[in-house]
């Protein structure tokens, strides 16, 4: 199997005032393909937008963006096999993002909008192109306040909407805090996803409480102790379990959780192999 790509592209960053640029560039691919399930196409790319600073701790940037997801090969090998192919799918993304920074603190509030057309989506037989221009928005925000140098903590939440019935999380967040005394990283982290239901099955709200810290004994040696989903809330997907009966094949939509609450206790070593001049490591968990 063969494929070329041919790729063309201008670019222009112009500053039209000392606090205000103005951005845009376009991009065409010209693919030619041979012995895939796949025409031969052009598609074409471009992204224009601004950046303004009218402070220097305050700033704005827009930016609209039009670009693709050629299928890839897992798509093909596994689609719906009453499909010839699986289509590129399209994607119109805008969005509009402040940031404000005073001190030690730092805020971020971006507002986004995507448009997919032809979007690439699994079902039990296999992948397929949905027919309706899947469209979603929401509004993400961060905060992240330094201690000092070594130690912060970071604040972040979520929100979108979607044109199609959910079937994931479609609000939550998380609190990270990161720091560093002497020879020793250590962080904790929560991360939040509200419940939801489809299908006839309800998923809860999930809180993943993860921490560990990593000791520096040498520059080339560490001990790291790590516990993830301590509060044994994990996330949870969604599975259609079949079985087989006297009527025949029957289907129960269930949830599965993502993972397991562990703890993890590893070392690192890092070593010279002086025969290839080059630093390898191990690590044992």
């Amino acid at each position: 199997d063969d494929e070329k790509i041919y790729s063309f592209m201008i670019q222009e960053d112009y500053e039209l005032f000392d606090n205000l640029h103005l951005i845009g560039n376009y991009k065409i691919d010209k693919y030619h393909r041979a012995g895939q399930d796949l025409d031969d196409e052009t598609q074409s790319l471009y992204r224009v937008g601004a950046i303004y600073l009218p402070t220097d701790y305050l700033g704005f940037k827009s930016f609209y963006t039009k670009s693709y997801i050629p299928p890839t090969f897992y798509n093909i090998d596994f689609k719906d096999k009453k499909l010839s192919t699986i289509n590129t799918q399209k994607y119109k993304y805008y969005n509009i993002e402040g940031v404000l920074s005073l001190g030690n603190s730092k805020l971020n509030i971006d507002y986004y909008k995507v448009k997919i057309d032809d979007f690439a989506y699994l079902t039990p037989v296999g992948f397929i192109n949905i027919q309706d221009q899947v469209k979603t928005s929401g509004i993400i925000f961060d905060y992240e306040y330094k201690f000092d140098k070594n130690n912060k903590v970071k604040l972040n939440y979520y929100t979108s909407n979607l044109n199609r019935n959910y079937t994931n999380s479609n609000r939550g967040g998380y609190l990270k805090y990161m720091g560093k005394y002497q020879n020793i990283d250590y962080f904790t982290s929560l991360i939040y996803k509200n419940a939801y239901e489809y299908l006839g099955v309800d998923i809860d709200d999930s809180y993943n409480l993860n921490l560990g810290f990593t000791y520096y004994h040498t520059k080339n040696l560490s001990f790291s102790l790590k516990g993830e989903n301590l509060l044994n809330k994990p996330t949870a997907s969604l599975f259609s379990a079949s079985s087989f009966s006297l009527s025949g094949l029957n289907s129960e939509n269930i949830s599965l959780d993502d993972y397991e609450r562990k703890v993890l206790f590893s070392i690192r070593w890092l070593f010279w192999l002086k025969k290839y001049s080059q630093p390898s490591f191990l690590l044992v968990s």
